[in-house]
């Protein structure tokens, strides 16, 4: 495409992928030697007030106030440092006006006529300062985006600043005020758009209650391809596009989840969302009966194995105790004839005794009788004697 067939001319937007890293002191020593050209930005909070900074890539980094009293403003400053070797083509370029400049290179082209470049200067350093007083950002509702710098400096804390106009946030901001305003106050809307910048995806039909819309594809080289998505939610933050419902769906996700059809019949007759989730309804409500019915068939058989349990628990007590009342009648048993045979051998031991001792007595007997003899015979003698 040239320049002649078009009123102006937007480059393509080009999402790479960036790679982050930790710089270390021996990396960033050992690239020194082949620095030519550096851009640095710094900012000084001398406001009595945290400062919030936005890029447009949506990174926010808060600024704490700085005591310094000969001071009260935010200062956004600038340096350009240019090597003596890209000097000479950098400043006939600088020199070069055009039409429509800024007002900042318009400002460093007065101060390239004030400076005088040195043979021994190996380096050249331009210097920008910006002063944001709180006077100015209280008259721009405590908000400010810098054109120059393509910052947001605002006065809200973190994440409730913003969003940078032109980041992805901002642009959708954008779409969502776009929509809003043709849509009935506090009514529900929706916005699809599907960004394709090769055509590899095109358009696409939703089916929304019956009706088939058409949602055809757009190209924007400002936006990376997919299918976005804006709702807004109740009570949300309207300044944050996070806070308002919104997402980026890649293409072969975008079909599935917002139910996207390549035809207009494939989405009449398979995107009636109602119909389906009355099917899903009915589907999911037979499942329901059957698990119930699942579940009470459990119950009864977990019930009927308990009941089983205790019956045989009853049985298994019941054994037992006959079996307890067996043992210890046997063992009474057992008792009674152990005292009985006890008491028997007793006998016999006291029967054998007396018998042994019948014995010794009959057998002192005739002794006994000759001296019973023998005394009643001296009796006898003596009484005779005496008479």
């Amino acid at each position: 495409m040239s320049f002649d067939q078009i009123d102006h001319f937007v480059p393509d937007a080009w999402f790479g992928t960036p790679v982050f890293s930790v710089v270390g002191r021996n990396e960033l020593y050992g690239t020194h030697h082949y620095e030519k050209f550096e851009k640095r930005t710094r900012y000084f909070n001398y406001l009595p007030r945290t400062v919030t900074v936005i890029e447009r890539n949506g990174l926010c980094v808060e600024f704490p106030p700085l005591d310094d009293a000969t001071r009260n403003a935010f200062v956004i400053q600038t340096d350009w440092r240019v090597h003596r070797s890209l000097q000479t083509r950098f400043l006939q370029l600088l020199k070069e006006s055009h039409e429509n400049e800024p007002r900042s290179l318009l400002a460093l082209r007065e101060c390239l006529k004030r400076y005088k470049v040195e043979p021994y200067d190996h380096w050249v350093t331009f210097r920008c300062e910006l002063v944001i007083t709180l006077e100015d950002l209280k008259e721009h509702r405590g908000e400010i985006y810098d054109h120059q710098h393509d910052v947001v400096v605002s006065l809200s804390i973190g994440i409730d600043a913003g969003p940078h106009p032109f980041s992805e946030s901002g642009r959708i901001l954008k779409q969502l005020e776009s929509t809003a305003a043709s849509a009935i106050k506090n009514a529900y809307f929706e916005s699809i758009r599907i960004i394709d910048n090769e055509g590899k995806y095109g358009d696409r039909y939703i089916n929304r209650d019956g009706d088939v819309i058409q949602i055809k594809s757009t190209e924007d080289p400002t936006l990376e391809d997919g299918v976005l998505v804006v709702r807004p939610r109740s009570g949300a933050n309207k300044r944050r596009a996070s806070r308002i419902g919104w997402r980026r769906y890649s293409f072969e996700e975008a079909d599935e989840k917002l139910e996207l059809y390549k035809s207009y019949a494939d989405a009449e007759n398979y995107g009636d969302s109602e119909t389906r989730r009355k099917k899903d309804l009915a589907a999911q409500e037979a499942e329901l009966a059957q698990r119930k019915h699942e579940l009470k068939e459990q119950s009864l058989a977990h019930q009927e194995k308990l009941q089983q349990w205790e019956r045989e628990k009853a049985e298994f007590q019941q054994d037992l105790e006959r079996r307890q009342f067996e043992f210890e009648e046997e063992a009474r048993q057992s008792k009674r004839e152990a005292d009985r045979a006890k008491y028997y051998y007793e006998q016999q031991l006291l029967e054998a005794k007396q018998r042994k001792d019948m014995n010794d007595w009959l057998k002192q007997l005739p002794g006994i009788m000759s001296a019973v003899a023998l005394a009643w015979l001296t009796y006898k003698t003596a009484k005779l004697q005496t008479g």
